[in-house]
């Protein structure tokens, strides 16, 4: 990692968001928290243990503070950074860290979780064979929307134009989409509130599922910067709302309603899609309030 990266990501990243791109801000300030511990480390000349433990601290602080969610950004850091290893020695200086980017954001913005979600309950312990299910058709889908990001990369990889010229390209694209869906442009954390509220029907759902996933794929894969973790997160709440409705009408008297299975469909997506399921499973806690 290399200092200047901290003024690049941030910057590089404004301006795609700011344009619409279809992106998070989330993977670049994670990017951001990194490079900080890697120079760190890099001062002190610490061991590639110690290295990866500086990352890892960056990685959870950022993550953290942008969600309001100081055990997501642990198991974050865990599960994406370190792999999984999550010996005390590393897990000591990796909470403390997340901790502290917590407090500063709370005093800075005020303690607002990402997003505002009314209260939710388990309607009927039937509903549970149909969260199982869900959490199947995340993974499925998920599958779908890696491949379609790299495919996407790919053909842009192919194209024979400046390099220069390739996100504009893709903005042009991502335009146009936005001209039936305006709603893809950005990290779309508004319109997953008011998913999550239950204000959206299952057709404009349904679209906004499908058109986000390509929106995202070819923002990045055009070269835009950004991150994927918002994307995911607005993409499972999506698709959890138009199974909400399916399994609501099927089964209306033992379901509760669609935006419930929405806001599970965002912590489901995201584990999948991340191969971090301790990490979806947390910040769904977090950003609702209610374990």
């Amino acid at each position: 990692f290399k200092i200047r990266n901290l003024f690049i990501k941030g910057l590089a990243a404004s301006i795609t968001l700011g344009i619409g791109g279809s992106a998070g801000q989330e993977g670049p300030i994670a990017a951001i928290g990194g490079t900080i511990g890697s120079s760190i480390g890099q001062f002190l000349k610490v061991s590639s243990r110690e290295m990866k433990i500086l990352v890892s601290c960056g990685v959870a602080s950022g993550i953290a503070a942008t969600f309001n969610a100081p055990i997501a950004g642990v198991f974050f850091a865990f599960e994406i950074v370190m792999l999984g290893n999550y010996e005390l020695t590393n897990f000591a200086p990796v909470v403390i860290a997340s901790a502290l980017g917590t407090v500063t954001t709370r005093v800075l913005l005020g303690t607002e979780p990402a997003f505002t979600i009314p209260p939710y309950h388990l309607t009927s312990f039937w509903e549970i064979p149909l969260y199982i299910i869900l959490g199947f058709v995340s993974a499925l889908l998920s599958v779908y929307f890696i491949k379609l990001f790299y495919s996407t990369s790919d053909i842009f990889k192919k194209i024979s134009i400046p390099p220069l010229i390739k996100p504009a390209l893709g903005g042009l694209l991502v335009g146009i989409i936005g001209i039936g869906f305006p709603q893809v442009f950005g990290n779309g954390y508004e319109f997953a509130q008011q998913a999550l509220f239950g204000e959206m029907g299952w057709t404009l759902l349904l679209g906004l599922f499908l058109f986000k996933m390509l929106a995202t794929s070819i923002t990045l894969g055009s070269g835009g910067a950004g991150g994927v973790f918002a994307p995911l997160i607005y993409i499972g709440i999506m698709l959890g709302g138009v199974y909400g409705y399916a399994v609501h009408a099927l089964f209306p008297g033992f379901t509760a309603a669609p935006q419930v299975y929405a806001l599970v469909g965002m912590g489901a997506f995201l584990a999948a899609a991340t191969h971090a399921p301790l990490t979806g499973l947390f910040l769904l806690f977090e950003l609702s309030g209610d374990y």
